[in-house]
């Protein structure tokens, strides 16, 4: 009788630590889906269905979309299956830098040697036309595309958003006008806005121009049924 209450009272003892040990256990548990358990600086909340014309695009772009850092395709396949599945994506690494900003018509992501930017101009469903800007501490690189979905190609700045070098000649009559836009004239290129682009002459003023432009900045609009880019106007913009 002894050696059957020491052995319940064993079988008791061991049991409650198993309970113990299990509940213990239990806690150390994170959610997968508490985004407050994930790291802050590498963590970036998407929703998938109000950003899939972007996370598409991502997709499709080539390799080549980045210039001085790598955000390879696959890369970018890998970023929007974890957004699919999860509405958020954890870089441990940074190596794709930090996405400061992802709409599902434009992006801006901060890396170590600069920023990168993409607009996406929809002409259809799966046609996009689309902008991209690369700026680092002395260079800008900006490069237009039409995107299908089988694919994207770069397309020649012109054939995209048109010539809008001419726009800013008032005087076509003298070679010193001309010379002000030749092949050595640096432009800055705001791509934010939707549906628009900004293009500012760098380190161009009225003053110095002796009356041979129309202004030093220009403002772009896209329009689906109109190829390229519409002039919405054209002016004067100071130091």
């Amino acid at each position: 009788m002894k050696k059957l209450i020491i052995l319940t009272i064993t079988c008791i003892a061991l049991l409650s630590a198993c309970n113990t040990k299990g509940t213990k256990d239990t806690k150390n548990v994170k959610d997968a889906t508490d985004l407050s358990e994930l790291p802050k600086s590498d963590t970036l909340k998407i929703d998938f269905k109000p950003h899939w014309d972007m996370l598409l695009i991502l997709t499709i772009m080539p390799d080549s979309i980045t210039t001085n850092w790598k955000w390879t395709k696959q890369d970018r396949i890998d970023f929007r299956e974890s957004v699919q599945q999860h509405n958020y994506y954890v870089d441990t690494t940074l190596e794709n830098g930090i996405i400061t900003k992802f709409n599902n018509d434009y992006i801006k992501s901060q890396t170590a040697k600069g920023t990168f930017e993409l607009s996406a101009y929809r002409i259809e469903d799966g046609h996009y036309v689309i902008l991209t800007k690369e700026k680092t501490k002395d260079e800008q690189y900006f490069t237009t595309y039409e995107l299908f979905r089988i694919g994207a190609v770069a397309v020649p700045e012109k054939e995209i958003i048109g010539d809008y070098r001419k726009h800013f000649l008032k005087d076509t009559t003298r070679m010193a006008c001309f010379k002000i836009l030749d092949k050595n004239a640096k432009f800055d290129y705001d791509i934010t806005q939707p549906g628009k682009v900004h293009i500012r002459l760098r380190d161009v003023y009225k003053e110095e121009t002796q009356g041979c432009l129309n202004g030093n900045s220009i403002d772009l609009k896209f329009d689906k049924h109109v190829r390229p880019f519409v002039v919405e106007g054209i002016k004067w913009e100071e130091k």
